[in-house]
């Protein structure tokens, strides 16, 4: 019988453990959904999933950090850099999200735009290690 694959979480390596899982909370709207330390594994580090729906999130934040990613200087770049680059909310109106987010003191850096070839309205923010999150609108 073949395996069924579902998706899990996402995780992301936080400098700030408080500082991004506040961030998804407040901009987003997720929520904490469990939270726990694993100090053999990782020393000083915090943990714990966000939770959207049925989407989660794995933060793993403060302890100490090994190096760090590459964050594209501008739009452009973000698709010549290997490894994971982002991951997409959908919303109903990319526009209107925009403007939530910048009046919360989240700009854009990849403005609104329609991407015809595959049908949608996208736009990116980033997060506070620079991790950009595309918002999606089905166009």
């Amino acid at each position: 019988m073949a395996q069924d694959y579902r998706f899990h979480h996402l995780a992301i390596i936080a400098k700030s453990y408080d500082e991004t899982v506040s961030w998804y909370c407040r901009h987003f709207g997720f929520s904490v959904a469990q939270e726990w330390s694993a100090p053999d594994m990782l020393p000083g580090a915090r943990m714990c999933y966000l939770r959207k729906g049925s989407f989660y999130m794995e933060i793993i934040g403060d302890g100490e950090k090994a190096g760090h990613h590459a964050v594209a200087a501008d739009p452009g770049q973000e698709y010549q850099i290997t490894g994971y680059r982002h991951f997409a909310l959908e919303v109903d109106d990319v526009d209107a999200a925009v403007a939530a987010l910048a009046a919360g003191g989240v700009p854009a850096f990849f403005p609104p735009t329609d991407l015809d070839v595959v049908g949608v309205r996208a736009a990116l923010v980033r997060d506070p290690d620079g991790n950009a999150v595309e918002l999606i609108q089905w166009l």
